[in-house]
């Protein structure tokens, strides 16, 4: 277990680091967002604070940390732009949901057109 970890950085919600092999990164719950979906995270290996998305955590992280990206993405999922929209939008709109869902990515009108 991690003991030199800021205190904002909960321990049990690691997954591998991608830059530092054999070590952890942490995730946190950060205040703001650059993108819908990206993640507060820190890696003590390098000391610094980043952004991650849900395709930047492997399948070995830990339990508790699939549970709160699922968790989180879910309270970030983006809200319809016309919560009337017809059924091709809807189908368009259920596309990028499921998208995000599995990567954390939010594609853009233009990524979907």
């Amino acid at each position: 277990m991690q003991t030199d970890l800021p205190d904002d950085v909960d321990p049990d919600l690691w997954f591998p680091c991608s830059d530092v092999p054999g070590e952890r990164d942490y995730l946190y719950a950060a205040a703001w967002h650059t993108f819908p979906g990206r993640m507060g995270a820190y890696c003590p290996a390098k000391k610094v604070y980043f952004r991650a998305s849900a395709s930047d955590i492997s399948d070995d992280a830990s339990p508790a940390t699939k549970y709160w990206v699922r968790g989180y993405l879910a309270g970030s999922l983006p809200a319809p732009a016309d919560p009337e929209m017809g059924d091709e939008a809807r189908g368009k709109w259920k596309a990028r949901a499921a998208e995000f869902f599995a990567t954390g990515h939010w594609s853009s009108d233009e990524e979907t057109a």
